[in-house]
């Protein structure tokens, strides 16, 4: 009988680490509609949930907050609350010898101007 574990990750990304600025001469921002923000947060979030199954640590690397806050809440541990304790914790796993499966189910997204914030049902056995 294969273990189950289900967790409850919330993923926040920075919504200026899925845009490139214009290159104006104004010092305001570039006006992004919340259509835009919602397709870069969806591209980065299924970005980052695609990175784990596949182990690959680089692109996870990318997707993570560019002030290096990122928060991790898993049974059993201390949460984490930065992106290197995020990449840390993803990289022993990574090379730990175990066979898993990892399914995700998004269940809320809220998406503002400058962050959105993702609620991932994950079943890993």
């Amino acid at each position: 009988m294969a273990l189950k574990t289900v967790l409850i990750i919330v993923i926040a990304l920075s919504l200026n680490a899925c845009q490139k600025a214009k290159t104006t001469t104004e010092t305001t921002a570039p006006q992004i509609s919340q259509q835009d923000h919602s397709t870069a947060f969806l591209k980065v979030l299924n970005k980052h949930l695609d990175a784990i199954p596949t182990k690959d640590l680089e692109t996870l690397k990318s997707t993570l907050t560019p002030n290096g806050n990122m928060q991790l809440i898993l049974p059993q541990t201390e949460p984490t609350n930065t992106n290197t304790d995020f990449l840390n914790y993803h990289k022993a796993w990574f090379a730990a010898d175990l066979e898993w499966d990892f399914i995700t189910t998004i269940r809320n997204i809220q998406i503002g101007e400058r962050i959105g914030m993702a609620i991932v049902d994950v079943v890993y056995t």
